[in-house]
């Protein structure tokens, strides 16, 4: 079977029988597919926009081990969080490498060099002395950017990040692994409900972007629909101890300055919190922010008072003035936060813990999972699986080759402005399960993020470019495509532009 062909999957799921539905796409939906897929479950993953478009594409793609949380002294959670890292370093070697990480300090901020450098000494000693040592360095090729005589001697640290992007590393646990017993399928809703009289769930799959329904069963669903997880509950009637808290965070990526090498860690002087200036291809992202947003729509876009902040916290740091015309681009997203039912928000984001919770239904086979991290996502399934299979055993031969290829193994383009290829749209479109061109430029590839305004340009030059890309995916012809494109550039006028405007 062709990886990512949404017909041959579409056909695949018709009237079936699944041992598990996953409902969400996103990095823990994603990692349980694969852990049940190779243990021999019939898995269909679904999700009613496109993999990896919630939490999971804004996130800061670093694998670390929760440095922070040592300020509250949530030693267990850095302990768990630190052998999340490591298994991940071992497991997933070419998709997740060591990365240095600098913590700049102010020399009259809150925190003292000694009582940091004890506190990254201790948490080496939590990650089991894996990584390198700690150690202070006060002349490093980034110095340059800083502003002279507020900063102290860097303390240099070591972690791990994400070799491509969160959107491409949440695909790698699908789009290679679809097989006629493990089906994914994106612009994809269900509803239904269970049948005690068959002990199945009685599930209507509609699909959101070819309009076309299909009825099918499963014997549990799972529901790993990240910041829309109570929603899904609520609609199936599944009761639970737990529900999300909202975080929202939002980074801007400002063209990367030349000698922009380093995970930069900046003292905020303020909640015991800090900010990060991170390289990713031609952008240095600048974030991010820890807000509690009204809704989850709130949540996924940025305000200009967001914006404003970043841009004053940067301008405390660095020595060249950044401002508004510099920023490429804007990454907004949401966190789910795994808190009891009867939660009251009356507390920084911060100092809720980012654990997750997998609650087994006490009356219907059903599975929720709340919160979580990317740099626990393979523990989180692993933990998931282990409930399923004390409900159920898998009703097919176990898997016998499920490798961790990126899904991109294809074929690749340049792009104008751009050292790094990134894969064609022809590709995205036959293997990707790429349905749209904000698939493509946001979640296939990192050109949304990467080319300003969202892949257009500053001037619109690269609209034609787009309007190739929408024939490739759309397979229309130039007019169909060029419509396609201006109701992106509208869509990036009414939201990116606006609120920069705004700042």
């Amino acid at each position: 079977m062709a990886a990512g062909t949404r017909d041959t999957n579409w056909e695949c799921a018709k009237d079936r029988d699944f041992d598990v539905v996953i409902i969400g796409g996103g990095i823990n939906g994603a990692s349980l597919f694969y852990s049940l897929g190779k243990k021999g479950y019939k898995v269909l993953l679904i999700d009613k926009s496109d993999f990896a478009s919630g939490t999971s594409q804004a996130s800061a793609m670093m694998v670390w081990g929760g440095l922070l949380y040592m300020r509250d002294l949530e030693l267990g959670t850095v302990f768990r969080l630190c052998a999340d890292r490591d298994r991940m370093l071992r497991e997933l070697q070419g998709r997740v490498s060591p990365r240095e990480f600098r913590f700049i300090p102010l020399v009259k901020g809150d925190l003292s060099s000694g009582m940091v450098r004890a506190a990254l000494h201790l948490y080496w000693a939590l990650g089991l002395f894996r990584r390198k040592p700690p150690f202070s360095e006060n002349e490093f090729r980034d110095r340059g950017l800083l502003k002279p005589g507020i900063h102290g001697s860097s303390l240099v640290y070591e972690e791990a990040a994400l070799d491509s992007s969160d959107c491409r590393f949440t695909l790698g646990w699908i789009a290679p692994h679809t097989a006629p017993a493990t089906v994914a399928l994106n612009y994809c809703s269900a509803e239904g409900a269970y049948s005690r009289r068959e002990n199945v769930w009685q599930l209507c799959l509609k699909d959101n972007a070819c309009r076309r329904e299909t009825r099918i069963r499963a014997r549990l669903v799972a529901n790993c629909a990240g910041v829309w997880a109570d929603r899904v509950n609520g609609q199936f009637g599944i009761e639970s101890p737990f529900r999300h808290a909202l975080s929202k965070g939002v980074f801007i990526g400002i063209e990367r300055p030349a000698s922009h090498d380093s995970i930069l860690i900046f003292e905020m002087g303020s909640n015991k919190d800090a900010l990060t200036l991170m390289p990713w291809g031609p952008v240095s992202l600048w974030g991010p922010t820890e807000t509690f947003p009204e809704s989850i729509e709130d949540g996924f876009t940025a305000a200009a008072e967001d914006i404003r902040f970043l841009l004053e916290n940067i301008n405390l740091h660095l020595d060249q003035k950044v401002d508004a015309s510099l920023i490429v681009s804007v990454r907004c997203g949401v966190r789910p936060l795994a808190v009891k039912k009867d939660f009251h928000r009356d507390c920084y984001p911060l100092d809720l813990s980012r654990r997750q919770e997998i609650v087994m239904d006490g009356d219907l086979p059903w599975v929720s999972i709340y919160g979580g991290k990317l740099t626990g996502c393979r523990e989180t399934a692993a933990q998931a699986a282990r409930k399923i299979a004390s409900r159920l055993h898998p009703a097919g031969a176990v898997a016998k080759s499920m490798e961790n290829a990126d899904a991109a193994g294809g074929q690749w383009i340049e792009w104008p402005g751009l050292e790094q290829k990134v894969p064609a749209p022809q590709w995205c479109a036959r293997q990707e399960f790429c349905c749209t061109l904000e698939d493509d430029l946001r979640r296939r590839t990192n050109i949304s993020q990467w080319v300003p305004r969202q892949g257009l340009g500053r001037d619109n030059e690269h609209a034609g470019i787009l309007v190739r890309a929408a024939q490739d995916i759309y397979q229309c012809g130039r007019s169909a495509a060029e419509a396609v494109v201006g109701e992106y550039r509208e869509q990036v006028e009414c939201v990116y532009d606006r609120v920069l405007e705004q700042v």
